[in-house]
């Protein structure tokens, strides 16, 4: 009899393990990452910058003739085009648009993941692309309504790309 008691504390306890285990999975898959809706469409608002919402809506869509390059140099995919691309990349902090240039993402394909890691005075767009021979994050750096830097790292091996922007002011 006691032996059974024992048996069922275990299994109580794996259970309970096992439980608050798959609610902390939950909670930290539920974070804020999104992936791309069937239209090819990721779309979110989170709050970052200061408290403003950051809301952000990326457009993906099939390669065509004119996407085609001579080297099919992409991040994303190796030696061919990626099976989706980046068209539009739309950024607004509270209702002021961000000013993105199109080199920051004309290169990302086969986006599997977005998300965003907030700051007091930036906020981080996190872009994951790729499979597990061609997977790469993309973190791309904003603050004051501009895109100060972008980098890329390939998953696997290592490498990196790191770009630095310096916009231009009006007075």
């Amino acid at each position: 009899m006691k032996r059974r008691k024992t048996s069922m504390k275990s299994a109580a306890c794996r259970l309970a393990i096992l439980v608050s285990s798959l609610l902390f999975l939950q909670a930290a898959s539920a974070d804020k990452a999104v992936e791309p809706n069937a239209n090819g469409i990721i779309e979110f608002v989170d709050k970052a910058d200061g408290g403003k919402p950051v809301s952000v809506r990326i457009t993906l869509r099939h390669p065509n003739a004119t996407d085609k390059t001579e080297d099919n140099d992409w991040w994303g995919a190796f030696d061919k085009v990626p099976d989706r691309i980046i068209s539009k990349v739309e950024i607004k902090v509270g209702s002021e648009a961000v000013e993105l240039f199109r080199s920051a993402y004309a290169d990302l394909g086969d986006v599997r993941q977005v998300d965003i890691k907030n700051a007091r005075d930036h906020f981080t767009l996190i872009i994951h692309g790729g499979e597990t021979g061609t997977g790469y994050t993309a973190e791309l750096l904003f603050k004051d309504g501009y895109m100060v830097s972008r980098q890329v790292t390939h998953n696997e091996m290592g490498l990196e790309e790191k770009t630095e922007y310096f916009p231009v002011r009006d007075n």
